[in-house]
């Protein structure tokens, strides 16, 4: 059950990448929840809570990243 609703948020911020510039960050968010989730639930290590955080604080920021140079 885990994994489908990881595959639902990817696909989800797969649709939200080609809505607009505020909704791709938004898309790439998700993109990195599904991904995040789908690593917690294969791989279960100590800390989820810290994992979590630095992983979507990096996909969030490479998001932005890719925003602004997709920008005229």
């Amino acid at each position: 059950m885990i994994i489908l609703s990881a595959f639902l948020i990817v696909l989800t911020g797969i649709f939200m990448l080609f809505m607009g510039k505020i909704r791709s960050v938004i898309g790439v968010g998700l993109i990195g929840q599904g991904v995040n989730l789908l690593i917690i639930s294969v791989n279960k290590p100590g800390n989820v809570l810290v994992q979590s955080i630095v992983l979507t604080s990096i996909v969030i920021s490479l998001g932005f990243m890719a925003v602004l140079l997709r920008s005229d």
